[in-house]
Order: structure tokens, then sequence, then C-alpha cells
């Protein structure tokens, strides 16, 4: 920074959570554990705290989905999964960079066939397992997951042909979920879709400048379930709660953030309320309050 040379920087420590150590591409067998993901946040939060700038995200062109690698995307979490992924994204210090089709919570496509796939990754690595006479079928399953396909099926605008697309056969199929509300057109005036939470969060954003600048402070990094933290910027603080699970959560942090707040935004109807320091968590749960 001294020497101007930079002025952000993104490191990789998040896309070999999930992945067996030295491979990039092979799924670990144990699943990440959330004291994990926050560590490396907290940690690299920690590296910029008084000098440089961070960036923010959780998937590009070489990775999965982040909906699918890093929340639930059953249709029963789809929803709240995305939508918690980018509260993440947008209440941590740093520049957050969404993928394409993050707006809209865009999954992995989970391809059955090898045929489907194009990526020459997954095609070099399919021939070698082949020719040692190895486990294609369980190949198959890790690339559902692990695959830079999924990352890289065209983008969702609508429910015409190719979901608007392309008139003309593209590259890489597209994920049959547009036709089910995962496309743009669909959003785009549905004030309860992915897209329109999207656009409310960025606006808080936009507004509370100590959910870009403020100081960040970990709440109960024990915790496997929720990712708890405070923002604060000279006499302004914030708390975010993240849900990282299906099953639900009582949490109690009246000692840790006192009992006054002002709920900002969630992905949920079921909010609790700050007052008795209690807060009822459901699954892939998204709030953020200002604290007084």
């Amino acid at each position: 920074e001294d020497r101007k040379e930079l002025n952000m920087f993104f490191h990789f420590d998040l896309m070999a959570l999930d992945r067996e150590p030295g491979e990039t591409f092979m799924m670990r067998k144990e699943p990440w554990k959330l004291t994990e993901f926050k560590k490396i946040h907290s940690d690299w939060d920690a590296t910029f705290a008084n000098k440089g700038w961070g960036s923010m995200y959780l998937n590009n062109h070489d990775f999965p989905r982040s909906v699918s690698r890093w929340g639930n995307d059953s249709k029963t979490h789809w929803y709240n999964s995305a939508t918690m992924l980018q509260t993440f994204l947008l209440t941590m210090r740093g520049t957050p960079y969404f993928y394409y089709g993050e707006e809209i919570g865009m999954t992995n496509i989970k391809f059955k066939n090898l045929s489907d796939y194009k990526d020459i990754n997954t095609i070099n690595r399919a021939e070698t397992l082949r020719k040692n006479g190895e486990d294609l079928e369980a190949f198959i399953e890790n690339e559902k997951d692990a695959s830079r396909d999924n990352a890289r099926t065209p983008m969702q605008w609508d429910i015409s042909k190719n979901s608007g697309f392309s008139l003309e056969k593209p590259w890489l199929k597209v994920n049959e979920n547009y036709q089910d509300g995962i496309n743009v057109a669909s959003q785009e005036g549905d004030k309860d879709s992915v897209l329109h939470y999207f656009r409310q969060i960025v606006q808080l954003r936009k507004e509370h400048l100590a959910l870009i600048y403020g100081d960040y402070e970990l709440l109960l990094p024990k915790n496997e379930q929720v990712y708890i933290y405070k923002r604060t910027l000279e006499h302004e603080s914030y708390l975010v709660l993240l849900s990282f699970s299906k099953e639900r959560a009582l949490i109690h942090l009246e000692n840790l953030v006192g009992t006054n707040a002002k709920l900002l935004i969630s992905n949920d109807d079921a909010v609790s309320s700050v007052n008795d320091g209690n807060f009822k968590v459901r699954p892939y749960h998204a709030m953020v309050y200002k604290l007084f």
C-alpha cells in the first residue's frame, strides 16, 4: 500500500475449504465446518483491519455456485440460502463481488452424464480414471458438487428457449430450473424474490457506511450453526446474524449486544425480538439489526 502498487487483495483460502488437501477439484470426505469458514474470513479481516483493503466473494468461473456450495439448494431452503449468502457478502468489510446469476440464486446443474461436461479438467480426469479402471460413478457424483461447469451454464433470463440466453444451442445446457422461477424475468417484479432481496441488501449497505468500513467483531466463534458479528463505525453499531444450518436455533446474546435493537432487514418473516437477548433463528436465516 505504501508504494501504491495494489489497491485490493484476493485470497483463495475459502476456495480450498471443502476440497481434499492438494486436490483442487476433489471434494473432501468430511463436511466443511462453519467454524473453519468463520476463521478464514475473520483472519483476513484482521489482516486488513488497519491497512489495505480486501475483497469478498463466494464463487467464480472456476468453482461451483455459492448457494449449492455454502448454502442449501433444495426447494425448501434455496431462497433463504441464496439471500443469506447475499447478506453475508454485503455486510462484511471489503469489496463484494457477485458472479453472474448469484443475484437470482442460480444453482449447480449437477450433470448426470459425463457426455454433458465440456470442462477439459473433467474430461481429462475421467479419461485417466477410465484407463486405470477406477470408479467413474463416484467421479460423476464428485463432479455434481465440484465441477467448474456448474458455474458456467448460461445466464437464466426468462422462460423462453434456452432461458433467453441464445436462439442457438449454447455451449453448455441450461439448468432446467430456469422454468421454476430461477430466472430474471420471473423475479423482476416479485417483491418476494431473491433478486428483490438482493437489491434491498445492496441499498442497505449503501445507506449504512459501518457495513462497509466499520470494525468487525466476531461473536460466538465456536458455534457451528450461526455466524454472528458486529460492525461498528464511530458511534454506530450493527449486528449481523446468519444461519448456515438447516436446523432451527435459539441464540442468547443479551450480554454481548445489549437489549435494544432495530431490525433493518430479514430474509424470513419469522423474526425475533432482541429485547430479551434471545434470537429464534430459522434455517439459513439472515437478520441485520442496528444496535442502540
